[in-house]
């Protein structure tokens, strides 16, 4: 073998060598180069999967989760190499399955046991009869701000990488048989167009997808183009659409009720303070009504005997009243009541309690009143009331409207509810004996003599 011959087998051997050393090198960085951007590729897939997941997986609407991965099936799988979607619960059983025949199964392999057991995203690459797959998981959970959230499950898929292996195999035989220049050129150009065409678009798409699960329900995905990643970016930004429409119709909602609760709040309170008027208030003379009276006369003898405070109560009854009902009536007779009624009101401090006792007899509760000064209030009140002009009157006895009234003061007349009512009503009926239209007070000698 003559040298030339030597030298240009020594330097074909060299060239070959550094031809296949460099498409190692090459195949070896491409290689992991477009792994990244398969592994990439797959996460975005599962983060975009996994917001529209979180929902229904939250609800319980298994049918929804079908019915998203029928939507994944008709995008045709194979077109994204993924070889199968499963979305399991935190048992590892198969709510949702691309291959539906799996439904209700539980996953057992090492994979996904790890994947269940990860508070984050696994990534591994196996072999098996059908070639080199790439798994990835993604655990679905409720984001809440610096807690952990609520684990629902987890979503598993598998990725093919043997369309990978075969172009990395062709690079290598077009890399032995090119011009390394070409080589050098052609592989710029194409991590060039990989860049703008997967790489960024995936990484604008994991960026929307981080933003929205952080709660900004106005981001959206800006990917142009017709490939798969554009629609996966449509596919986005119509979940996006979605949950910020239904987000603000919840938020409009909960506004609505608020509104609606507060305003039936009010008219209940409304609603109560009338029954509680209803409840205390005679309906003919708009006075207190007995319930009231009875009540208020116990709390009342009870706070004056702690603070040992007089109370005088009057008892008062329109005279010859039955007479008046059977000369002008019935509603002749309530009008009497009525204008005695008001005529209580006008004169009685608001710190008084004057009620309608029952037909026509009315009592005043005087609070803070000693017998004096309750004389002095019936007094006037029964001089009002005579010179007051009603209507039928002159049919009465003088030709005028009176009234008798009896006066109690506790604590001398009464120490209780019974006998302060006893002895208001013996001096009433003293001033009916003594001739009507009077004021007369109890007398305590009545009290010893019975």
């Amino acid at each position: 073998m003559t040298l030339r011959t030597r030298v240009l087998l020594l330097g074909v051997g060299l060239i070959l060598a550094a031809n296949l050393g460099l498409g190692a090198v090459m195949l070896a960085v491409q290689r992991q180069q477009v792994l990244s951007e398969v592994q990439l590729r797959a996460r975005t897939f599962l983060d975009v999967l996994g917001v529209a997941t979180v929902g229904p997986m939250a609800g319980n609407r298994i049918d929804v989760l079908d019915q998203q991965l029928a939507a994944l099936i008709e995008q045709n799988l194979d077109a994204l190499d993924i070889r199968f979607v499963a979305i399991v619960d935190t048992d590892l059983r198969v709510l949702a399955h691309s291959r539906q025949a799996l439904y209700g199964s539980t996953l057992g392999d090492a994979f996904a046991r790890d994947a269940a057991a990860k508070d984050l995203s696994l990534v591994r690459t196996e072999h098996d009869d059908d070639g080199e797959t790439l798994l990835v998981s993604l655990p679905i959970q409720t984001q809440i701000p610096d807690e952990h959230g609520i684990r629902w499950g987890t979503i598993i898929a598998g990725f093919g990488l043997d369309r990978l292996s075969s172009a990395l195999f062709r690079t290598l035989v077009g890399s032995i048989a090119s011009i390394l220049l070409v080589t050098l050129v052609a592989a710029a150009m194409a991590a060039a167009v990989l860049d703008g065409q997967i790489v960024r678009p995936l990484r604008r798409l994991t960026q929307a997808a981080a933003d929205l699960a952080a709660g900004d329900l106005s981001v959206r995905a800006d990917i142009i183009g017709r490939d798969e990643i554009a629609n996966l970016g449509e596919t986005f930004n119509q979940m996006a659409d979605a949950l910020e429409r239904n987000t603000r119709s919840l938020e409009d909602q909960v506004r609505t009720r608020t509104s609606e609760l507060t305003e039936s709040n009010r008219r209940l309170c409304e609603v109560n303070d009338r029954l509680q008027h209803l409840a205390t208030t005679d309906g003919l003379t708009g006075l207190f009504n007995f319930r009231h009276f009875d009540a208020t006369l116990r709390a009342e003898l009870r706070r004056s005997a702690r603070l040992s405070a007089p109370l005088t109560l009057l008892m008062l009854d329109v005279d010859n009243f039955k007479d008046f009902n059977d000369h002008c009536g019935h509603p002749a007779g309530d009008e009497i009541l009525r204008r005695i009624g008001e005529i209580l009101r006008s004169r009685l401090r608001v710190t008084d309690v004057p009620c309608r006792y029952g037909g026509e007899e009315f009592a005043a509760i005087l609070l803070d009143s000693g017998k004096t000064a309750g004389i002095e209030v019936a007094e006037e009140l029964r001089q009002r009331i005579e010179a007051t002009p009603f209507e039928g009157e002159e049919h009465q006895p003088g030709g005028r409207l009176t009234i008798s009234i009896g006066v109690a003061t506790f604590p001398m007349d009464g120490t209780s509810v019974e006998e302060l009512l006893r002895a208001s009503d013996r001096a009433l009926y003293a001033a009916k004996q003594a001739g009507r239209n009077r004021v007369v007070p109890y007398d305590t000698s009545d009290r010893k003599e019975g």
